[in-house]
């Protein structure tokens, strides 16, 4: 069984520029790692941001999408993306923005 490789399977599923700036954005908000929000152990109820794209609980109820498995963080990252742009994620724009 191939093990599952995040980076090829995002660029299948979007454009070159959609991979190019989702990519950014994976690897500043989690460095590309399926984890917690770095502050979810002291206020697990607030701080439900999890995975590659730091995606919230609100989003993954939203869409019925489960944010805990690989595909998933990266189909609701493209989702949102596609409807919302990079909002989502403007509290690290410092990182992935262009500048």
């Amino acid at each position: 069984v191939p093990s599952f490789d995040p980076h090829e399977y995002l660029a299948q599923i979007t454009t070159a520029k959609e991979t190019e700036i989702l990519e950014r954005i994976a690897r500043c908000e989690s460095g590309w790692k399926m984890k917690w929000n770095y502050m979810h152990l002291v206020n697990p109820g607030y701080y439900t941001a999890y995975g590659y794209f730091q995606i919230i609980r609100t989003h993954e109820l939203a869409y019925g999408i489960d944010r805990t498995d690989p595909k998933g963080n990266i189909d609701l990252a493209v989702l949102l993306y596609r409807k919302n742009g990079t909002a989502d994620w403007s509290a690290s724009r410092s990182c992935w923005g262009y500048h």
